[in-house]
């Protein structure tokens, strides 16, 4: 069985919306919608990966004081059990650039993500935005 910790992050712009991204096609549940974010490198804090996976992912530059542990969740999927650990951020910088080919985004109302296709681990942590 492969355990793996990820992060993933709120990001909300100024009218409080959250940046959703589309999975691309070479991942797992390819064009499903998830959070921005990534896997954790040994000797990296989560904060810290958090940072470095947003600047590759998606180009932009956020601080490690901005972000805020909002929930964590655990979820059983046929490749991996997998820990998410959701943080919010409203500060961040650079311009919005989908760098892994993703193939689109969204800004939507917390509200509404639950209408999105995600893996099915999201929908745990939706409540507790």
């Amino acid at each position: 069985m492969k355990y793996l910790t990820v992060v993933a992050l709120a990001l909300r712009n100024a009218k409080n919306q959250v940046l959703i991204v589309q999975r691309p096609d070479t991942t797992y549940y390819s064009g499903y919608w998830e959070f921005p974010g990534g896997k954790i490198d040994p000797n990296e804090t989560p904060e810290q990966a958090l940072c470095r996976e947003i600047k590759e992912e998606i180009n932009l530059i956020i601080h490690e004081e901005d972000l805020s542990p909002v929930a964590f969740t655990t979820h059983q999927y046929p490749h991996a059990h997998v820990t998410i650990l959701l943080f919010n951020c409203h500060k961040f910088e650079g311009d919005l650039n989908m760098n892994e080919g993703q193939p689109g985004y969204v800004w939507i109302e917390a509200s509404q993500i639950h209408t999105l296709k995600m893996p099915e681990g999201n929908y745990k942590i939706l409540d507790r935005l």
